[in-house]
């Protein structure tokens, strides 16, 4: 009895815990959100650190599709000294990346955030068009422990098709995939980030 006991106490910690996180990471995006957006309805965007990059590619069965992808980083210059000579250390923590494609059918959206340190922790996935939805994944340290879909029902939305909804901290084998594809993703990003503003603050 005094076993299961504890270890329904220890199971009860952990969900309250893995809340906790959960709500933690949710405060630190709809912070970082409000300061994007106080900077940008003031007209002070230079204050906010970005980066864009847009193409427009003519893919296959599809036509004309419109990339446009937004890195936010916060920067974190240095001067380095020694005995003979000072120089510039250029460094940048990526913040969030907001990755958008328009085909003129659909409109799909993934917003990537990070924390101070720059350790992907959300994941926002948009979609308006033949099927609308959005997905959302908590990360922590590296690892999923939240991932929630629900269809969406906006104007614009002219042939929804079903999609499943679900709700779960408990991962199964899509989701952990889905999780592995996004980290992936993340350090494409950074890989990114890190070269344009070496590129753009030594030049």
């Amino acid at each position: 009895m005094k076993l299961i006991i504890a270890i329904v106490l220890i199971g009860s910690t952990i969900n309250v815990f893995g809340q906790l996180q959960i709500t933690k990471i949710d405060s630190t995006v709809r912070a970082y959100n409000e300061q994007l957006w106080q900077f940008e309805s003031e007209g002070m965007e230079e204050f906010t650190p970005h980066l864009t990059i847009t193409s427009d590619i003519i893919k296959r069965a599809i036509g004309p599709v419109n990339h446009e992808i937004t890195i936010y980083f916060d920067r974190h210059d240095e001067i380095v000294e020694d005995e003979e000579s000072s120089r510039e250390v250029y460094k940048a923590t990526i913040r969030k990346v907001s990755f958008g494609l328009n085909t003129g059918s659909y409109t799909v959206v993934y917003d990537y955030y990070f924390d101070e340190n720059g350790d992907f922790i959300y994941y926002w996935e948009y979609m308006i068009g033949y099927a609308c939805y959005e997905k959302i994944l908590h990360f922590d340290q590296g690892k999923c422990v939240k991932i929630k879909q629900k269809m969406t029902s906006p104007e614009d939305c002219f042939e929804s098709e079903e999609v499943d909804e679900f709700e779960r901290t408990t991962l199964n084998e899509s989701d952990k995939k889905i999780a592995r594809n996004l980290i992936r993703e993340t350090e494409q990003f950074k890989k990114l980030l890190q070269l344009n503003y070496q590129i753009m603050m030594e030049d």
